[in-house]
């Protein structure tokens, strides 16, 4: 069996002093190629670079939900306004690294409600932002979304999302999208499994 490992951080500096072994016990255990995701400009950045340095590996370069600036001590105007100028200047160098040959997705992007709730509207003109930005360069999105189901699915509808398949455009089919959401919210297997024998049995056995 091959493993595509779709969406890995050793772009997070936790890697630093570990990186290189770390990816070749991921070689090891059986996985044949995996994506390096970004989540803001410098690991989007450091994404490509691991991409470009390891035949296997691709990237994807975007601005997460989580990531997109703050400036928490302004009052709302001058929030609003160095908002808007400083995401349109990262949302530039996104676009530049895009274009690498080594990125196959915008991404990671979308809303999180659960650790921001104070700037939901930031989010959203982040994420079609970034939206348009991948119908510009034709590729598919990687989303992130954390209690924040309607609003991202509301975004989907509104702002199309363009996937390049054998060269034509194809629009997301949202009735698919709403039943395959709710079928995932009744079976999640968490992002982090701890690392003990019976966990890693368990999840072996739900996900075959």
């Amino acid at each position: 069996m091959q493993i595509f490992d779709s969406h890995a951080h050793y772009n997070d500096e936790k890697f630093e002093l570990d990186r290189e072994e770390t990816l070749q016990k991921v070689l090891d255990a059986g996985v044949k190629n995996l994506i390096c995701a970004g989540y803001s400009v410098e690991s989007s950045r450091q994404a490509i670079k691991i991409a470009n340095e390891h035949r296997y590996i691709y990237a994807t370069a975007g601005i997460s939900p989580n990531d997109i600036p703050t400036f928490e001590n302004e009052n709302t105007d001058v929030k609003e306004f160095f908002f808007e100028e400083v995401l349109n200047e990262q949302l530039k160098e996104i676009k530049k690294l895009a274009k690498n040959e080594k990125v196959v997705a915008i991404g990671e992007i979308g809303l999180d409600y659960y650790w921001n709730k104070e700037n939901k509207q930031n989010q959203k003109s982040a994420f079609i932002k970034q939206i348009e930005i991948a119908n510009e360069l034709e590729l598919p999105i990687v989303i992130h979304t954390r209690e924040a189901i309607s609003d991202t699915i509301d975004i989907l509808k509104n702002q199309i999302v363009k996937i390049p398949i054998s060269s034509k455009d194809k629009e997301i089919d949202f009735v698919f999208m709403e039943t395959l959401i709710k079928a995932i919210q009744k079976l999640v297997i968490a992002d982090v499994v701890k690392f003990s024998d019976e966990k890693i049995k368990a999840t072996k056995q739900v996900v075959g």
